[in-house]
């Protein structure tokens, strides 16, 4: 006990602050650090009057090696520019009747599980739950556009862009797709904060003008039919004959080896890795071994490559094999 009152042994000093007649010591020190530390009031974060504060913790990314790194896609950062891109290499596909569309995204009915690749090179493979998602009330004979997103902080399911059509209400028409007013409100909704375009256009599917269809979606979001951009050096094994259909393409898949080669395919266009076997481009990463004419060869670059063009889809009489600049590749069989 001191004379003015308790003495707070580590300071040297009296707790109570009635006590004191001259400054004491060490309080300016307490000072500066009430006057930057952080307080939570009714769990909102009150500001503080120091040039320093903290960050909240939860807004940290902490990867394996302990190195943490700021988590873009928590609700704390706020959004105002551009981030980095990312890109779905997968696709929808739709059934259809006179007044209904049903999309899939499960690998049933055509579909292809979504594979959203990420600007540090990271795959995350978009959940199958609600796949099936129908929907009604549409007129007969008429294209619809959509516009899917899956979103970071969800977790559960895919997200669409509210339309103007449909119930659920997320089918846009043509005239939607032109307006100048709101057409830029809409597919800017695709990458609000937090969320991930799972196309690089609207996503398009026809109601039949009688009994049922499908097909793959446009937009970005098609399965493709396993196929090389025009120009494409393509040589099959044998000396085959061979005539290449030439088809429009948006969505690619970018390879490159250590020792130089390049291929523009589509997204499950089949190779041959050395390990696995006949594979799908979209499956690939850098550093798989991938069989070529000059033997086994490093992926140093798999890359999404988005870009309207056109592609070679290759047709064989008899065999599949061909090599594609040098890829060993295996055509999707068609009778000639």
């Amino acid at each position: 006990m001191g004379k003015f009152g308790p003495i707070d042994e580590r300071l040297g000093t009296p707790l109570y602050p009635g006590f004191y007649r001259t400054t004491p010591p060490g309080f300016s020190r307490l000072q500066r650090l009430e006057t930057g530390a952080q307080r939570l009031q009714r769990g909102v974060i009150r500001p503080t009057s120091g040039n320093y504060v903290r960050m909240p913790k939860d807004i940290l990314h902490t990867k394996p090696n302990s190195t943490q790194l700021l988590d873009l896609s928590k609700t704390q950062i706020k959004k105002i520019g551009g981030v980095s891109v990312s890109g779905n290499t997968a696709g929808f596909a739709y059934t259809a009747t006179t007044s209904s569309i049903t999309w899939y995204w499960d690998g049933t009915n055509g579909s292809r599980v979504l594979v959203i690749t990420r600007a540090d090179g990271s795959k995350f493979t978009v959940p199958t739950s609600g796949s099936g998602l129908t929907v009604s009330g549409l007129s007969s004979n008429t294209t619809y556009y959509f516009l899917p997103f899956w979103s970071v902080n969800n977790t559960c399911n895919i997200g669409w862009v509210p339309g103007t059509h449909g119930s659920p209400q997320i089918a846009f028409v043509v005239a939607d797709t032109t307006d100048p007013v709101n057409n830029p409100t809409y597919c800017m909704q695709q990458t609000l904060q937090g969320r991930e375009a799972l196309t690089n256009a609207y996503m398009t599917a026809a109601t039949t003008a009688a009994g049922s269809g499908g097909g793959g979606a446009g937009g970005g979001g098609g399965s493709g039919s396993g196929c090389v951009r025009s120009g494409t050096v393509v040589k099959p094994l044998g000396e085959i004959d061979f005539q290449c259909d030439v088809l429009p393409e948006t969505d690619w898949i970018y390879l490159e080896t250590e020792e130089g080669k390049e291929l523009f395919c589509t997204c499950d266009h089949p190779l041959y890795h050395a390990v696995n076997g006949k594979v799908e481009a979209d499956t690939l990463v850098v550093g798989d071994l991938v069989i070529t004419d000059e033997g086994e060869q490093k992926l140093v670059t798999v890359e999404p490559y988005s870009k309207k063009c056109s592609k070679y889809r290759v047709r064989m009489a008899t065999g599949h094999l061909f090599f594609a600049n040098g890829f060993l590749s295996h055509n999707k069989f068609l009778p000639p």
